[in-house]
Protein backbone atom coordinates (compact mmCIF):
# COMPACT_ATOMS: atom_id res chain seq x y z
CA UNK A 1 0.00 0.00 0.00
CA UNK A 2 1.50 3.51 -0.75
CA UNK A 3 -0.46 6.69 -0.02
CA UNK A 4 2.34 8.89 -2.36
CA UNK A 5 1.03 6.56 -5.68
CA UNK A 6 -1.34 4.55 -6.58
CA UNK A 7 -1.27 0.64 -7.04
CA UNK A 8 -3.30 -1.63 -9.18
CA UNK A 9 -3.13 -4.23 -6.60
CA UNK A 10 -3.60 -2.41 -3.29
CA UNK A 11 -7.30 -3.37 -2.11
CA UNK A 12 -6.77 -0.11 -0.17
CA UNK A 13 -7.09 1.77 -3.70
CA UNK A 14 -10.19 0.82 -4.17
CA UNK A 15 -13.50 2.21 -3.12
CA UNK A 16 -15.58 1.26 -0.11
CA UNK A 17 -19.56 2.19 0.13
CA UNK A 18 -21.26 2.91 3.08
CA UNK A 19 -24.82 2.95 4.22
CA UNK A 20 -25.36 6.29 4.96
CA UNK A 21 -28.28 5.33 7.34
CA UNK A 22 -26.57 2.76 9.48
CA UNK A 23 -22.85 4.06 9.01
CA UNK A 24 -21.85 0.25 7.82
CA UNK A 25 -19.81 -0.83 4.77
CA UNK A 26 -21.46 -2.66 2.10
CA UNK A 27 -19.95 -6.03 1.94
CA UNK A 28 -18.43 -6.98 -1.25
CA UNK A 29 -21.46 -9.66 -2.02
CA UNK A 30 -24.52 -6.89 -1.59
CA UNK A 31 -26.04 -5.86 -4.74
CA UNK A 32 -24.75 -1.86 -3.77
CA UNK A 33 -20.79 -3.68 -3.45
CA UNK A 34 -21.06 -5.72 -6.76
CA UNK A 35 -22.42 -2.55 -8.26
CA UNK A 36 -19.51 0.26 -7.25
CA UNK A 37 -17.16 -3.28 -8.00
CA UNK A 38 -18.60 -3.54 -11.80
CA UNK A 39 -17.73 0.14 -12.19
CA UNK A 40 -14.74 0.24 -10.77
CA UNK A 41 -13.90 -2.86 -13.33
CA UNK A 42 -14.47 -0.68 -15.77
CA UNK A 43 -12.57 2.81 -15.37
CA UNK A 44 -9.39 3.61 -16.98
CA UNK A 45 -6.26 3.75 -15.47
CA UNK A 46 -6.24 7.37 -15.50
CA UNK A 47 -9.66 7.56 -13.73
CA UNK A 48 -8.45 5.17 -10.61
CA UNK A 49 -5.40 7.20 -10.43
CA UNK A 50 -7.60 10.42 -9.76
CA UNK A 51 -9.63 8.32 -7.03
CA UNK A 52 -6.25 7.63 -5.69
CA UNK A 53 -5.18 11.26 -5.81
CA UNK A 54 -8.38 12.52 -4.71
CA UNK A 55 -9.00 10.55 -1.70
CA UNK A 56 -5.25 9.62 -0.28
CA UNK A 57 -3.74 12.63 -1.40
CA UNK A 58 -6.77 15.21 -0.78
CA UNK A 59 -5.71 16.40 -4.73
CA UNK A 60 -7.77 19.59 -5.74
CA UNK A 61 -6.40 19.42 -9.46
CA UNK A 62 -9.24 20.36 -12.20
CA UNK A 63 -8.26 17.25 -13.78
CA UNK A 64 -8.73 15.14 -11.01
CA UNK A 65 -11.73 16.71 -9.85
CA UNK A 66 -13.08 16.21 -13.62
CA UNK A 67 -12.04 12.20 -13.77
CA UNK A 68 -13.95 11.93 -9.95
CA UNK A 69 -17.05 13.76 -11.00
CA UNK A 70 -17.67 11.06 -13.86
CA UNK A 71 -16.52 7.98 -11.67
CA UNK A 72 -18.63 9.29 -8.63
CA UNK A 73 -22.23 9.98 -11.14
CA UNK A 74 -21.76 6.43 -12.68
CA UNK A 75 -20.90 4.93 -9.38
CA UNK A 76 -24.42 7.05 -8.26
CA UNK A 77 -26.31 5.30 -11.00
CA UNK A 78 -24.96 1.56 -10.55
CA UNK A 79 -26.01 2.20 -6.98
CA UNK A 80 -29.52 3.64 -7.92
CA UNK A 81 -29.68 0.56 -10.20
CA UNK A 82 -29.00 -2.01 -8.34
CA UNK A 83 -31.41 -0.85 -5.35
CA UNK A 84 -34.19 -0.73 -8.21
CA UNK A 85 -33.35 -4.06 -8.81
CA UNK A 86 -33.20 -5.31 -5.48
CA UNK A 87 -36.43 -3.68 -4.11
CA UNK A 88 -38.23 -5.51 -7.53
CA UNK A 89 -36.83 -8.69 -6.58
CA UNK A 90 -34.79 -9.20 -9.66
Amino acid sequence: MSMERFEEECADCRPVIFDPHTGRMFGPETPEGKAVAEVWKDTKRRERVAFHNATCKNSRAPRDMKLMKSLVGRMNDALKKAKEEDSHGS
